[in-house]
């Protein structure tokens, strides 16, 4: 190699370590009790009763947390440490899955994500519909929504009174991306003691959770 490009990349290779190791944490932002409100462990099999009276089965594909970086500005010379929890469910003929995350970000504020996906394996598509307008709910959900039109003291499903319901009718955010044949979530129905309890679709069809096998 010739001896003042060698030279050239040993400088870049110094300047970019010098840059790197200015980087400067800002705060550690994590979930701590937070994770709480999910009530899952990741491992349960939940079963889902539609209006026809058939089961749909999910099994619990793990739960997992891990620590990321977020820039504050665009050099990245700033940045906050945060946590990201995740746990996913997929239908026992992978026609749909469902993911539970909740996430810290820039700063000490904390979301949760529920996110239902229908999946078209015929053509490759996929199709989600995600709590509250795509931009997830704030945590924790009690402190933020109990006095809005989200929150239900109780509700009945399938013959269970479940208490402190969310529920976002018309606020789901939904994205396609190929389906041919799309049923919309229009509302999902969650408790931080239960999880996912109840589903309404664009045709009128309802999932009501029949039950919970750890």
């Amino acid at each position: 190699m010739n001896g003042r490009i060698f030279k050239v990349l040993i400088f870049i290779a110094d300047i970019t370590v010098l840059f790197s190791g200015c980087n400067k944490e800002k705060g550690e932002y994590l979930l701590g009790d937070l994770k709480n409100q999910n009530p899952y462990s990741g491992d349960e099999t939940i079963i889902f009763m539609d209006n026809q009276g058939d089961s749909i089965i999910f099994y619990g594909d793990g739960r997992s947390s891990y620590l990321f970086e977020s820039p504050t500005s665009a050099n990245k010379r700033y940045y906050y440490v945060n946590e990201r929890d995740e746990c996913t469910f997929i239908e026992k003929n992978n026609n749909y899955q469902f993911m539970i995350n909740l996430t810290t970000r820039s700063e000490s504020s904390a979301f949760m994500d529920i996110i239902f996906t229908q999946i078209d394996e015929d053509i490759g598509g996929e199709c989600s519909s995600i709590n509250y307008g795509g931009s997830g709910y704030r945590l924790p959900l009690l402190e933020h929504y109990e006095n809005t039109k989200l929150f239900m003291d109780s509700l009945n499903v399938q013959n269970t009174y479940y208490k402190n319901v969310f529920a976002d009718s018309g606020l789901i955010y939904n994205v396609n991306y190929g389906c041919s044949n799309w049923n919309k979530v229009t509302s999902m129905y969650y408790t931080t003691s239960y999880g996912l309890i109840k589903l309404d679709f664009d045709d009128g069809s309802t999932w009501e959770l029949k039950e919970i096998i750890p």
